[in-house]
């Protein structure tokens, strides 16, 4: 998925969760899809690909703080040697290295490591099975980080605060990285595994997320007259798919095209905030991306320089965004997933929510130092509206999906 960052904003869960990729973290709770390429005593040089060229930027050692390599894999910068020799040697080491074969759970009190392979993740309960073939749960607010087998990761802990965590626990991460593949239990028992581990915790298992190809499944009564007398009523599925007009096949087609949509945004944030672009072009990209919005639709801003918050009609908030005092930006989203997925509502028209995180960078007149950066959680409401079409004297109802609201996430 895509990326972005400004001081706009939108909604989301307070975690940060990357894909599998190389990312760096800062030690003010920014991070970017970077890697680490050199370091000496003071300084680390991150790379950025821009296209099929790395751009590399020197950063202070001190303002970053942990890298992650694609396969889940992380190395502190606090341990790289000073010596820019050995530094290069160990980061070349650490990018060619394999992740974990299992899930792993970083426990923070006490500090242990877990092997598993997880069965259920909510907000508040892990439930996991162990290559013995054991279950058991933890509660999430007792882990520092995840690292998922798949190669991404999740910190519970702001990586800030995990550092020592992370510092004190590498001997056992790497431990369980170097050791082989441990058989998990088979896919059946561990689902009834999972059931009963969620019971224990007092928190049910809820059944797993709808993707857009599967319909959410309603209970209903079965109508009375069809029942005998003093026949209790048993349940029947009903989908609850649309009957008028949209496939489930077609909702997906639109819920990506949504997707799409907020990409598209991105791409004219970046031209709209570029110094070294035309302004006629960067007034054509305004235009151009006032039209993935409803009319009334607002971007609602926030900075860390600032306190409070502003909300501005797309149209204002774009043009605010071209006078930003950087010679350059960077403006990325990731992990932008539909939080709700498209639903019919009484109105015939279809809502829903992306969310994402946007990673803003500001940088200086020598488009290498960083003046300013932030990392926002954030959401944008989506709206699948229907209108009317005559093509050779006859009406057709078409469908077009728009970007709604854009809003500053706070804890949910």
């Amino acid at each position: 998925m895509k990326h972005l960052y400004i001081t706009i904003i939108i909604l989301l869960s307070n975690v940060f969760t990357t894909h599998a990729q190389e990312t760096l973290y800062w030690s003010n709770g920014s991070s970017f899809p970077f890697k680490l390429v050199e370091a000496t005593e003071s300084i680390v040089k991150v790379g950025e690909m821009k296209g099929e060229r790395m751009v590399k930027r020197s950063v202070p050692r001190e303002n970053v703080l942990v890298a992650f390599n694609a396969r889940g894999n992380y190395l502190l910068v606090s341990d790289l040697p000073s010596d820019p020799a050995q530094a290069s040697q160990q980061i070349m080491n650490f990018y060619n290295a394999a992740g974990p074969s299992n899930d792993l759970l970083v426990q923070a009190n006490p500090l242990k490591v877990i092997e598993c392979s997880i069965s259920y993740k909510s907000d508040n309960v892990v439930n996991y099975n162990t290559p013995q073939g054991t279950t058991a749960s933890v509660n999430r607010n007792e882990l520092a980080l995840i690292i998922f087998k798949d190669g991404h990761h999740e910190f519970i802990s702001p990586p800030a605060e995990a550092a020592t965590l992370l510092e004190s626990a590498k001997g056992q991460v790497q431990k369980a990285i170097s050791q082989p593949a441990k058989k998990s239990v088979p896919e059946a028992q561990s689902n009834v595994v999972a059931q009963k581990t969620a019971d224990a915790a007092a928190e049910p298992v809820p059944a797993p997320a709808q993707k857009w190809t599967e319909p959410v499944a309603e209970k209903q009564p079965e109508p009375a007259a069809q029942r005998q007398p003093g026949q209790p009523a048993e349940p029947v599925t009903r989908v609850a798919a649309p009957k008028k007009g949209l496939s489930d096949e077609e909702i997906s087609s639109y819920g990506k095209k949504g997707i799409k949509k907020v990409d598209e945004f991105v791409q004219y944030l970046n031209i709209i905030s570029d110094k070294n672009i035309d302004p006629d072009k960067k007034n054509e990209a305004i235009d151009q991306a006032v039209k993935l919005f409803l009319a009334d639709a607002t971007i609602e801003v926030s900075s860390a320089n600032l306190r409070g918050k502003r909300k501005y009609p797309v149209k204002d908030y774009l043009t605010r965004l071209k006078l930003l005092p950087y010679s350059s930006t960077n403006i990325a989203w990731n992990e932008v997933n539909y939080v709700k997925d498209l639903t019919e509502a009484s109105d015939g028209n279809y809502y829903g929510t992306i969310t994402g995180s946007q990673t803003f960078t500001g940088y200086g007149a020598n488009n290498q130092d960083v003046m300013y950066s932030d990392v926002t959680q954030k959401s944008v409401k989506v709206k699948l509206q229907s209108y009317k079409k005559t093509v050779e004297g006859q009406q057709t109802t078409n469908w077009d999906i728009l970007l709604g609201n854009v809003g500053i996430s706070v804890n949910q």
